[in-house]
């Protein structure tokens, strides 16, 4: 399809599921094999150019990875326990079970969702499932009117329960695609016009943190043995 069709006539994602109860961490939403138009004219410089995209049919978490459920890949002998020498680490605290695990690096989040029998989405995915295919900026609309999305905080926790936002949720349903962590992705943090640079970095999506600029399609580039209280993941898998 020639880019100038998809800037007049991009297909509608379907309207995003009401509200209902919290999902469960198993839940995913499908998205169909898709072209779309990736990137931002007017973010920051890796944001660019602007490209045609086409993702096959994936499937991807409609939350963060919670701590109850990596809990279940440590008690299985699948994962390790995250590095707790930062002191806002929600693992193993009373009353953030169902807060994103955060403080993990690249490694155990991708051993996390090979254990889910799934894996961590590529950045096209991401990006797709964060704003589907009119160009919006946020996975709600192009502008906030407050309330939409966990804005990363000071105080301990400086997180919020996943799903706790509802209307920030993104055209296909999925909840938390900016607010809350930093999410790993498989790719590796090239320039768009250079997808093989071989950067050893990661790129990592959405959050809320000062670093990151919390848009569906900032991007940060993170060595993969990084942790931070910042920094979780969502899985994704292959339909």
């Amino acid at each position: 399809m020639p880019d100038a069709a998809l800037d007049a006539a991009p297909d509608a994602p379907p309207d995003a599921p009401p509200d209902a109860a919290p999902p469960t961490a198993a839940a995913m939403a499908h998205i169909d094999r898709t072209r779309f138009r990736m990137g931002s004219k007017s973010g920051r410089p890796d944001e660019r150019p602007v490209h045609a995209v086409t993702v096959a049919a994936f499937s991807i978490d409609l939350t963060e990875v919670t701590v109850a459920a990596y809990a279940e890949c440590v008690a299985a002998n699948q994962c390790t326990i995250p590095d707790l020498q930062i002191h806002e680490c929600d693992w193993n605290r009373r009353g953030l079970e169902n807060y994103p695990i955060n403080c993990i690096n690249w490694e155990q989040a991708a051993a996390y969702c090979a254990f889910a029998g799934k894996r961590l989405p590529t950045e096209e995915e991401w990006e797709l499932a964060a704003r589907g295919t009119d160009g919006r900026t946020l996975p709600y609309g192009n502008g906030a009117s407050g309330g939409e999305e966990c804005e990363f905080k000071t105080a301990d926790p400086p997180l919020c329960p996943v799903a706790s936002a509802p209307s920030g949720k993104s055209p296909y349903g999925v909840f938390d695609m900016t607010g809350n962590v930093d999410e790993w992705t498989a790719s590796a943090y090239c320039p768009y016009d250079r997808p093989a640079c071989g950067d050893a970095r990661r790129a990592t999506r959405g959050g809320a943190s000062d670093f990151i600029g919390g848009t569906a399609t900032s991007r940060t580039g993170i060595a993969p043995h990084t942790i931070g209280e910042a920094l979780g993941f969502r899985c994704a898998r292959s339909d």
